[in-house]
């Protein structure tokens, strides 16, 4: 098989698994109530532990400032963060997670892990390994 075989083959699976991941995410993200971009939020917030600046989520996510606006009042709502103004600069709004939002995040990073269990199952270590050593190989195409 030539590599060029192996290159179409390995991109037409790369989707294969982005869809397994985001179907199985999703069915978490549903049983909470969460929308997918909240969900990722939630799962941001919790993995830096500290309060972050609205406009940090905007240019993480690369999506409209009204968006996260939008994004973030939902979640107000729910109890899922606070918004409070930035002492130091009044003109900026700081959003921590609520006990709520950190029940939920650690309840969507379990479910990730568990999906990410399930996708590498068939692989022994040293084979994980591999594929990992090779996907950093890529990144250069970043």
């Amino acid at each position: 098989m030539s590599n060029n075989c192996y290159l179409q083959e390995f991109i037409e699976f790369c989707p294969t698994v982005a869809k397994f991941f985001l179907r199985e995410f999703k069915k978490t993200a549903d049983k909470l109530n969460l929308s997918l971009p909240c969900a990722n939020v939630l799962i941001w917030l919790l993995s830096y532990q500290k309060e972050f600046a609205q406009n940090e989520i905007v240019e993480l996510f690369k999506v409209h400032p009204c968006i996260v606006s939008r994004l973030i009042d939902g979640m107000e709502k729910k109890k899922l963060i606070k918004r409070f103004v930035n002492k130091n600069d009044r003109r900026e709004n700081l959003i921590v997670l609520t006990d709520i939002g950190k029940k939920n995040a650690k309840e969507l990073e379990l479910a990730n892990r568990g999906i990410y269990e399930r996708i590498l199952s068939p692989l022994n270590r040293e084979e994980i390994e591999y594929l990992l050593k090779i996907i950093r190989k890529m990144e250069v195409m970043r």
